[in-house]
């Protein structure tokens, strides 16, 4: 598609990091990317970027959580106390889902990442949320 070339130097990879972040922290839909409405801005903004497409979007976002998942395994793997929350939600759908936050002091600083949150096709059961959270602390190496 047009605007997928990658490696246009750190301007724009800086940009395009800053436009993922904007997507994830705002919870946008990816197609933004692909709305004109978008594109006119950020061509008016930023004359000389090229707004990736939606499937270039996705695949850096995709990198960028494999990043993001191994420097918080580093950081939990020298962490002595590692605290979770578990909640348990249903979707207008019906689809019942697990979520797993940990809660972590780093030198004095208190940081909260979601760690997962899951599709859990069982009932929430006592065995069953037990069987999940274990996965979860297992996959993390807690």
């Amino acid at each position: 598609c047009v605007g997928c070339v990658w490696g246009w130097g750190v301007i724009v990879k800086e940009q395009t990091k800053g436009l993922m972040t904007f997507v994830i922290k705002n919870l946008k839909p990816m197609n933004i990317v692909e709305g004109g409405g978008f594109r006119e801005f950020i061509h008016i903004a930023v004359l000389e970027y090229i707004v990736p497409c939606r499937i270039t979007m996705i695949r850096q976002i995709d990198q960028m959580a494999i990043v993001e998942t191994e420097n918080l395994k580093l950081i939990l793997k020298d962490i002595p106390n590692v605290h979770l929350t578990v909640g348990f939600w249903t979707s207008v759908a019906n689809n019942s889902y697990l979520g797993v936050t940990c809660h972590i002091l780093d030198n004095w600083k208190l940081l909260n990442r979601i760690l997962e949150a899951v599709k859990v096709l069982e009932l929430h059961t006592l065995e069953n949320i037990t069987n999940n959270l274990k996965s979860v602390i297992r996959n993390w190496k807690i």
